[in-house]
């Protein structure tokens, strides 16, 4: 397979199931048996003002880690990001994400399958945010590099956007809102 993620942080995943079943609503509760987690996947975040620079993916930061759980293999109930507190290096949960993300990124995943699942080329599956913007996209890190943003386009579908950095920077320069 051509895709692949960067190693979780060691214990991610207990942390994130203590976090599920800690949480008073009736969907995990319901499915706590039945919990799995994707691989997680690393988010990197860039800054507004490197974007118009060459190479800026190159200074995106990886901040966190990103898990989607889901209680059926085919409805994604939440996504879970992990942070890493830089006080002192300890993972905690930062925040806890249910709804439309958590089938976005579901979409994504398999957009990203179909895109370059089965080519020779190996890619790292990551997360990209511009929290200046509101905008995120599945990164997919390779020879060339793959974009799927996490909203919807005109045809209400997801898909590759070969352009995504071009158009998050005009919408930057013109200081367009988020669609």
């Amino acid at each position: 397979m051509s895709i692949r993620t960067s190693q979780q942080p060691e214990g991610g995943l207990d942390l994130i199931r203590r976090a599920v079943a800690d949480l008073p609503t009736h969907v995990f509760r319901e499915a706590r048996q039945r919990l799995m987690a994707a691989p997680p996947l690393r988010v990197y975040q860039s800054a507004l003002g490197d974007l118009n620079d060459r190479g800026s993916m190159e200074r995106a930061v990886p901040v966190a880690w990103r898990y989607l759980i889901v209680t059926d293999e085919r409805h994604p109930s939440a996504v879970v990001t992990m942070d890493l507190r830089n006080d002192r290096g300890k993972w905690y949960v930062g925040a806890i994400q249910r709804g439309p993300m958590a089938h976005l990124l579901a979409e994504a995943a398999q957009v990203a399958e179909v895109t370059v699942g089965n080519t020779d080329d190996e890619y790292e599956a990551r997360i990209l945010e511009i929290p200046a913007l509101y905008r995120a996209a599945l990164w997919l890190h390779g020879p060339s590099d793959f974009y799927i943003p996490l909203e919807r386009n005109d045809r209400n579908s997801l898909g590759v956007d070969s352009y995504y950095l071009s158009h998050v920077k005009e919408a930057a320069s013109t200081g367009e809102p988020a669609e």
